[in-house]
């Protein structure tokens, strides 16, 4: 019966999402290795870009974009102690493990929590997307209540980020970049975000 909480990994799914990058960059995605993770209210879209990149592009089929006002970033919350009796973790053993308590809903809003470790350089806006570029230890998302639902844990160091929702034509998606390597904000001229 946990099963049908849990997601299915798939090799084809990404290529629906690759709209949200400029046509003069997909050829630079490494596609050897992208890879999405499919659920019903959900679909995690994983790509590689030049081999420094890596770009997560997460649709959520909860997120009303009438709400997209509602969508918060807070930071220095005490995430030492989130954790869930039952979950998934996408990404076990890598860099970025994201720990998903199982059944997850956010009910049109999603408030988006960093540690204390953790650091928005800049903010990020325009009329259809808002976000930040920063330093990222770990991060949760959380009901509007508060109650945490997905976990991000960047397991080896803090990691570069830009971190963005994106409101679309018909829902909202979550844009996360990261590189190991020094990087800015430019980074999102690489996406398709009209």
């Amino acid at each position: 019966m946990i099963i049908k909480y849990k997601h299915s990994c798939n090799f084809q799914t990404y290529k629906r999402f690759t709209w949200i990058f400029n046509d003069s960059v997909k050829n630079d995605l490494d596609t050897n290795i992208c890879y999405s993770y499919v659920k019903q209210r959900d679909v995690y879209n994983n790509y590689h870009y030049k081999g420094i990149y890596n770009i997560i592009v997460w649709e959520f089929k909860d997120l009303n974009i009438s709400e997209f006002e509602k969508l918060s970033i807070n930071q220095n919350v005490n995430l030492d102690n989130v954790g869930f009796k039952y979950n998934e973790v996408l990404n076990s053993k890598s860099d970025l493990e994201i720990n998903i308590k199982l059944g997850f809903a956010f009910y049109n809003t999603l408030k988006v929590n960093l540690d204390k470790n953790s650091k928005i350089e800049r903010n990020i806006e325009s009329s259809n997307y808002k976000g930040f570029y920063g330093i990222i230890n770990k991060m949760s998302f959380s009901t509007e209540k508060g109650e945490p639902q997905i976990l991000f844990n960047y397991v080896n160091k803090r990691t570069p980020t830009v971190f963005l929702f994106y409101k679309g034509q018909r829902m909202v998606y979550v844009v996360i970049i990261n590189s190991e390597k020094s990087f800015d904000e430019k980074i999102i001229n690489i996406l398709n975000l009209e």
